[in-house]
């Protein structure tokens, strides 16, 4: 089984490149961050979308059936089980030192 993670910056522009370098390497299952749209799309066979419109956004994809599902953080964080796999998918906040948005990534 082949799990990659990928931070698309973008997903509807990238759409196409993601899913053929995860065709080419014959990605089972994909994490994708950063997906930036509030569209749902199917990657590989199935996928569990928690997005955003213009930030954030996550999204495991897999060829495999994605048997459980939860949002954990919305547009930041889901759970998937795949395969009797469990799965995180995150995308932490990036933050500043010592500004308004690093209290949130520490919150977070």
């Amino acid at each position: 089984m082949k799990i990659a993670t990928f931070n698309v910056n973008s997903i509807n522009k990238r759409y196409e490149l993601v899913q053929n370098w995860a065709n080419s390497n014959n990605i089972d299952i994909l994490c994708l961050q950063e997906l930036k749209t509030t569209k749902t799309f199917s990657l590989l066979n199935e996928c569990f979308i928690s997005n955003q419109k213009q930030f954030n956004g996550v999204a495991t994809c897999s060829v495999f059936q994605i048997t459980k599902t939860k949002v954990i953080e919305p547009a930041r964080a889901i759970y998937t089980q795949i395969e009797n796999l469990d799965i995180i998918n995150i995308y932490a906040p990036l933050g500043d030192l010592y500004m308004e948005k690093f209290e949130y990534k520490m919150q977070f």
